[in-house]
């Protein structure tokens, strides 16, 4: 989480891939940025680093807005995708 100068908090999130299995960082309000890393803190840090980056160089300006996290329900036979390969 970061505020910039205006006092606005800046959210990531971190995913892993079904796919590779690399952990995935993203930043809520650019969804341009995804880095990656060996574990979540080491990507935590990657993400502040590059908000940073973005405010000393005056390019910390938002392409999106998060607005809402909505819970869509528990799907009982949900696969990733590393399970299509395994599919007769």
């Amino acid at each position: 989480m970061h505020s910039d100068a205006a006092g606005r908090e800046i959210f990531g999130l971190i995913e892993r891939s079904t796919e590779s299995g690399a952990l995935i960082g993203k930043i809520i309000g650019f969804p341009h940025v995804e880095l990656s890393g060996a574990d979540s803190g080491q990507i935590a840090e990657k993400l502040r680093s590059y908000v940073q980056q973005l405010q000393a160089s005056g390019a910390l300006v938002l392409e999106s807005q998060f607005v809402q996290l909505v819970r869509l329900g528990v799907i009982e036979d949900c696969r990733d995708s590393s399970s299509r390969s395994r599919q007769p």
